[in-house]
């Protein structure tokens, strides 16, 4: 969520520390996607940063993220659709 005062660019800099530990302090924004959020199928909408890392900090788990997973988008095993339009918008 962007804070009071920030803006889009500092969110994702800021979530993307807190949610993973890792620094990303250059973003570039590469477009919009929307997806249904289940059990009610609200519609969301948010907005896709690119970043390139200059190295990776171990993980640690948090509140709101149990693990992740270092993935090049080569491979497309069963993505959830809004991980697709993510991995569609990084490539454009």
């Amino acid at each position: 969520m962007i804070e009071c005062g920030e803006t889009a660019e500092e969110a994702v800099v800021r979530e993307f520390v807190e949610e993973t530990g890792q620094e990303a302090p250059v973003v570039t924004y590469r477009g919009p996607a929307t997806f249904r959020l289940k059990p009610d199928d609200r519609l969301e909408y948010a907005a896709v940063f690119a970043a390139a890392l200059t190295g990776r900090t171990p993980f640690e788990p948090n509140n709101e993220v149990d693990q992740i997973l270092w993935w090049d988008g080569s491979d497309r095993p069963n993505l959830a659709l809004l991980d697709a339009e993510i991995c569609r918008l990084l490539r454009s």
